[in-house]
Order: C-alpha cells, then sequence, then structure tokens
C-alpha cells in the first residue's frame, strides 16, 4: 500500500497536460502505468480491477500508446462477450 499511496501523491503534484516531461521528472504517464499493475496483479496493494482501468484509462489519456492499445483489446473482448 505504501507503494501506490508515493505514486498517487506524485501524480497529484503533476501537472494534468505534459505527458512527456524532461529526464529526471517524475511526472508524466509512467506512473499511472506502474499503478495499473499494482493494483492489476495486487502486487504491494490489494488487487483491484476497478482502480487497475482507471489508472491504465488516465495512461492513456496522457498518451501512453500501449496502454492505449490494451484498452482497445479489453473493450473488443468485453462486447465479444456481450
Amino acid at each position: 500500500m505504501l507503494v501506490t499511496q508515493n505514486i498517487a501523491t506524485v501524480l497529484l503534484l503533476c501537472p494534468p497536460v505534459d505527458p512527456y516531461p524532461p529526464l529526471g521528472v517524475v511526472c508524466g504517464v509512467a506512473p499511472h502505468i506502474f499503478l495499473y499493475q499494482y493494483h492489476q496483479s495486487g502486487m504491494g496493494t490489494e488487487a483491484n480491477d476497478a482502480l487497475a482501468m482507471m489508472w491504465l484509462s488516465k495512461a492513456a489519456a496522457r498518451g501512453h500508446k500501449i496502454a492505449r492499445l490494451q484498452l482497445d483489446a479489453i473493450q473488443k473482448l468485453a462486447e465479444q462477450a456481450l
């Protein structure tokens, strides 16, 4: 839980529209992907699919191409299941 709290605190301090910050800056899309992975796998926190999807969506919204592809694939699977 401590890991995700620290990253979430950093995200609160990040500007909302800088998907490609200068080197050495913690802001950007990388923390969102880490939070997705932590919540999806339960690493460092309880597994929570809803929070995992929220962080994946935020990464995609900030321009992370792999996150966008993952969301598209999940949407296609959901549509096929209906």
